[in-house]
């Protein structure tokens, strides 16, 4: 199910049915698969999250922000903690550069205000 950066059978954006997030709808089993082929270890910091609580904790992010393009160059596996910094300098980027859809639609899925 995981694609490397060379492989030929990777679809293109506009053949890929996605869910209501923007994934695509084997996403649960891509972001699994490449967990396990980082042994549920941030690419980041290193903690090793390869205990049955720590999965929980282990998310996998696109690089690019395309998340359409799941091959694996495209894919870093994060602990909680790495994600929210990842996430919140996105939002401090698109923030400085005053992109407001890009911030709304950020900011619509990765924080919750109470």
């Amino acid at each position: 199910i995981l694609k490397s950066a060379d492989d030929g059978l990777f679809n293109e954006p506009e053949n890929n049915e996605v869910d209501f997030n923007g994934y695509v709808k084997d996403w649960n089993k891509i972001s699994e698969a490449y967990r396990v082929t980082k042994q549920y270890k941030c690419e980041k910091c290193g903690i090793d999250l390869d205990d049955f609580q720590g999965h929980f904790y282990c998310q996998v992010h696109h690089k690019n922000g395309d998340k359409l393009n799941n091959r694996t160059n495209n894919l870093i596996c994060l602990c909680v903690a790495c994600m929210i910094g990842v996430l919140s300098r996105l939002i401090q980027l698109t923030l400085h550069n005053g992109s407001t859809r890009l911030n709304a639609m950020i900011l619509s899925r990765t924080i919750r205000f109470k």
